[in-house]
C-alpha cells in the first residue's frame, strides 16, 4: 500500500520493474489517491493503467525538479534564501534569549 506512485519509485522504468516483481511474487498493489482500489498488474487493463500513471508520476517528479532548480537559480544572483532546511532560531531569537536569561 502506498499513498501517491511518486513514492514508489524516482522512474517509470523502476517503477514497472517494481510492478513486474509484485506480479512475479503475486503481491497487490494498493495506491491511495487513486481512489483507494488496487492497481491489478496482472490483468492487461491494471498493467496499462499502472504504465500510465507511472509515467505521469515521474513527469510530475520532473517538473517539481525543474521549479525548484528555477527558483534556485534566480535567488542565487541576489543573494536570496536558496532553499534547504532553515536555522532552528534566528539570530534576534537567540540574542532575546539570552537578555532574557
Amino acid at each position: 500500500m502506498i499513498t501517491t506512485l511518486d513514492r514508489l519509485g524516482r522512474s517509470t522504468q523502476k517503477m514497472l520493474e517494481l510492478a513486474e516483481e509484485l506480479r512475479d511474487r503475486n503481491i497487490g498493489l494498493c495506491v491511495l489517491n487513486l481512489g483507494g482500489g488496487d492497481v491489478d498488474t496482472k490483468t492487461p487493463m491494471g498493467a496499462m493503467v499502472f504504465t500510465v500513471m507511472a509515467a505521469l508520476a515521474q513527469m510530475e517528479l520532473e517538473i517539481k525538479r525543474e521549479c525548484i532548480t528555477d527558483s534556485v537559480t534566480k535567488r542565487r544572483p541576489t543573494g536570496g534564501d536558496r532553499g534547504g532546511r532553515r536555522p532552528t532560531f534566528t539570530e534576534s531569537q537567540i540574542r532575546t534569549a539570552f537578555k532574557l536569561i
